[in-house]
């Protein structure tokens, strides 16, 4: 939901990137995972029409790997990422400019936020992570007078790069394995919290209040291992 709020301004101006000939009017396409349209557009509970305008849902849809298309002259690729922050996880490669943004598969602002309600999981998190660093993003390898790299434009937060990325999977990846581990061992989930098993990178990435704490992070690394015993 903290994605769509532009969509009804953007989506009623510029140029359709697919104009449909038998539209009223043109507009601007608003792409996403077929997923979100769904869940925008589900009847609440009591069978109540949708709390989201139609004029805020997604004009076009996919579900496949990718969806290729060209924006001014440049190639660009959105990429289905589902499974990570939820079941709605897109990424997108401009290649000419050799930027990817991620969405909310990466925030390095804190720790990942993972929706396990919403189909998200840590491993979904980890291979997303992964699948950045070893198909999508080029590191930057500073040459005589030259430098480069792709640049990674998250959701929320700044701009990073390759190392990053690096330093925020190993995070997560030794956050896990931890809780892993206690797991293994049989301790509960308020055992595990007591445990600390994010020690060391709490100044960084954690939070004790707020809409995503640490302890909400840990529970949900904590299911999510459990469940793949």
């Amino acid at each position: 939901m903290d994605h769509v709020g532009g969509n009804a301004v953007i989506g009623g101006a510029g140029v359709g990137l697919s104009p449909d000939p038998f539209g009223a009017g043109n507009h601007a396409t608003v792409l996403a995972h077929e997923n979100v349209l769904l869940r925008l557009s589900a009847l609440g509970a009591s069978g109540a029409e949708s709390p989201v305008p139609t004029r805020m849902l997604p004009n076009d849809t996919f579900t496949s790997k990718y969806r290729s298309l060209y924006v001014n002259d440049e190639a660009v690729q959105v990429i289905r990422q589902t499974g990570a922050h939820s079941d709605s996880d897109v990424m997108v490669l401009f290649r000419k400019a050799d930027v990817i943004a991620t969405g909310d598969v990466l925030d390095l602002r804190h720790f990942p936020v993972i929706d396990p309600a919403k189909g998200g999981s840590i491993q979904g998190e980890l291979d997303a992570l992964n699948r950045l660093l070893i198909e999508l993003v080029v590191p930057n390898v500073p040459l005589v007078l030259k430098s480069g790299g792709t640049l990674v434009v998250p959701g929320h937060g700044y701009v990073s790069d390759y190392g990053e990325v690096v330093e925020y999977r190993d995070m997560i990846t030794v956050i896990r394995d931890s809780i892993q581990d206690l797991v293994d061992k049989g301790q509960t989930l308020a055992q595990v919290k007591a445990a600390n098993p994010a020690k060391g990178y709490r100044g960084r990435y954690g939070n004790d209040s707020g809409a995503w704490t640490t302890d909400m992070f840990i529970e949900a690394v904590y299911n999510g291992v459990k469940r793949s015993r």
